[in-house]
């Protein structure tokens, strides 16, 4: 997914990169022809300002300016910076009225005016563009820090809307693998009880009851196996939104009851304690198999299950606690991950299953140790409104 993130936005800075910088040159190019167009104006106009003034022979002083007479001979009016070629401005000047050239001498940069005055004399004067040159600089500078500001800033919000649009991709990969690690996981185990119970029963010639020993192990093992295939496959349904969840009231006390009565009859000591009588907006097959997990939990590891029902400020709380080891303190803040495992090595789903059917319901699961020892689990669903 890494790798797809960074193809498409390189991709997207490509066609980034090839949209601003062609708009940057122009941008900069318009900006330097309108700076060098606004000095050429105020050149041309400063010339005829001076062309105009009643002094023009009488002693003006002014700086980078030539007056030429009829015979091109040119008289400074001041000093200068840098001098113009005045012959040929002159002679241009008196064929086209007015003749602007842009000059460079040495490392100066200036605008040369001629302008045609009557009698064949010509005025001329040299604008300087050290500042139009400083600021056109400056400004193709700025235009360049823009438009890398822009290319970054864009091909940035590219990389983090391409990491969001893949995020999903890559969670329901990681999902993915994981499923296929712990599943592989979950089914190493029976399938090898599996294994080893034929291999027993068939290694030499048994009693029937040796057989019926040996195959009473591996329906066992495939129950379970089965069992965590099933639940794989119910977390698969509800991470794809294929899970319909037809509510319908349900009598938590009589689910609970029922519950502990099939736990009991399989030889299970699992009570009952005082239940008081609720009816909650409920799927009766999920919440029963959410509820059956929790027992499930807890009857391998505890002499005791006891499940009880209790009704309190419009919430109904089924509590199953067991007076077995509990959870391990390093464990309990995971009890409901997906895929938690204990210092043991043990991991499962069951508990993550009954924390996606209760948070399907509107409820909240919680797990605690007891402090005379053993687990609590506790789960809270709201009353039935109907």
């Amino acid at each position: 997914m890494r790798r797809l993130q960074v193809r498409l936005t390189s991709l997207a800075g490509a066609a980034v990169v090839a949209l601003v910088i062609p708009f940057a040159w122009v941008v900069a190019d318009a900006r330097t022809a309108n700076m060098y167009a606004g000095e050429r104006d105020s050149a041309i106009r400063w010339v005829a300002e001076t062309a105009a003034r009643q002094d023009l022979d009488s002693g003006l002083q002014q700086a980078n300016t030539w007056l030429i007479d009829d015979d091109d001979d040119a008289t400074s009016l001041g000093p200068y910076d840098f001098e113009p070629s005045t012959d040929s401005l002159a002679s241009s000047a008196r064929a086209a009225g007015l003749v602007v050239v842009d000059h460079r001498e040495n490392e100066a940069h200036f605008l040369a005016v001629a302008q045609a005055l009557p009698a064949g004399r010509v005025l001329v004067g040299a604008w300087a563009l050290a500042t139009a040159d400083a600021a056109v600089h400056r400004g193709v500078w700025i235009t360049v820090g823009v438009a890398a500001a822009v290319v970054i800033g864009l091909v940035a919000m590219v990389w983090l809307m391409t990491g969001a649009a893949l995020r999903p991709m890559r969670r329901a990969q990681v999902l993915q693998q994981d499923f296929l690690a712990h599943a592989a996981h979950e089914l190493r185990t029976p399938l090898a009880v599996v294994q080893s119970a034929a291999s027993h029963a068939l290694v030499r010639p048994r009693t029937a009851e040796d057989y019926a020993a040996s195959l009473a192990e591996i329906r066992s093992a495939v129950e379970g196996a089965s069992r965590g295939v099933a639940q794989f496959l119910d977390l698969a349904r509800f991470d794809t939104g294929t899970v319909e969840l037809d509510r319908v009231p349900v009598r938590l006390d009589l689910l609970a009851e029922e519950i502990v009565a099939t736990w009991a009859a399989a030889g299970s000591k699992v009570a009952l304690s005082p239940v008081e009588p609720v009816v909650v907006d409920a799927n009766d097959d999920l919440l029963r198999q959410a509820l059956d997990n929790l027992v499930r939990n807890a009857a391998p590891r505890a002499e005791t299950v006891t499940v009880g029902v209790v009704c309190q400020d419009g919430q109904a709380t089924v509590t199953v606690s067991d007076d077995g080891p509990g959870f391990e303190p390093d464990f309990l803040p995971r009890a409901f991950e997906r895929f938690a495992r204990t210092a043991s090595g043990d991991r499962g789903i069951g508990l993550a299953l009954v924390k996606t059917i209760v948070n399907l319901h509107g409820g909240q699961v919680e797990a605690a140790n007891r402090p005379t020892g053993g687990a609590e689990l506790r789960v809270t669903l709201p009353w039935s409104v109907a």
